[in-house]
């Protein structure tokens, strides 16, 4: 998987996944923005609860536990919760 992530300073602000073959050719390129949370799987629940449809998730991962949310206007969001980890973090180094 070819996944970068940007920091500013000592700070991880952004990640960047390519599109592989693996996506299918109906899904274009897009932006997806992340939101933290305390608990993915209740803020789910509270975005399902209010119009929200679940798109994707929620699933554990080395960044945390995320899920995929479209809300009522069809925007796609996602939430993580960064305290909820399984698996080992991949390997990182400065890109020039």
């Amino acid at each position: 998987m070819d996944f970068r992530v940007f920091d500013l300073g000592e700070r991880s602000v952004l990640g960047r996944m390519r599109m592989t073959d693996d996506f299918p050719p109906e899904v274009p390129p897009y932006v997806d923005v992340y939101f933290t949370v305390d608990d993915c799987d209740a803020a789910v629940a509270r975005a399902t609860e209010r119009g929200g449809v679940l798109r994707f998730g929620p699933m554990d991962s080395p960044l945390g536990r995320l899920a995929t949310v479209g809300d009522p206007q069809g925007a796609h969001f996602s939430v993580i919760g960064l305290t909820t980890t399984e698996g080992e973090m991949p390997g990182t180094e400065p890109v020039g």
